[in-house]
């Protein structure tokens, strides 16, 4: 159901289908198969290579999004072992994420456009 949060036009339909757990109409495994090639993308010569031209986003822009997500799922996994509840988790995230943004402005040369 995850992609519904991709999508740019979401439709009934398409969140009638995650609601299902299902994938909507128009969207075929190619599709699912260039995402997760996108998200792995490492900004470095010829990696998801192809994605754009073939009318798709490239949607890691060489952040590796799938290494931050498995990263992301590895401290949920020993978050939820010590029995860390995941409000407090959500609003750590929350907090130094704010934080981190909140200090851009402090840093010459951190804001968008920025070389």
């Amino acid at each position: 159901p995850w992609f519904v949060f991709g999508a740019g036009q979401v439709t009934a339909a398409d969140l009638k289908a995650a609601h299902g757990g299902q994938l909507p109409a128009g969207v075929k495994m190619a599709d699912i198969g260039q995402l997760l090639v996108s998200l792995h993308d490492t900004g470095e010569a010829g990696a998801g290579a192809g994605a754009e031209a073939k009318g798709g986003a490239s949607v890691g822009g060489g952040t590796n999004m799938l290494g931050v997500l498995h990263s992301l799922g590895y401290t949920r996994g020993i978050l939820n072992d010590i029995r860390f509840p995941e409000a407090l988790r959500l609003r750590a995230f929350a907090k130094y994420a704010s934080y981190g943004l909140a200090q851009r402005a402090l840093r010459p040369g951190a804001g968008p456009g920025a070389a």
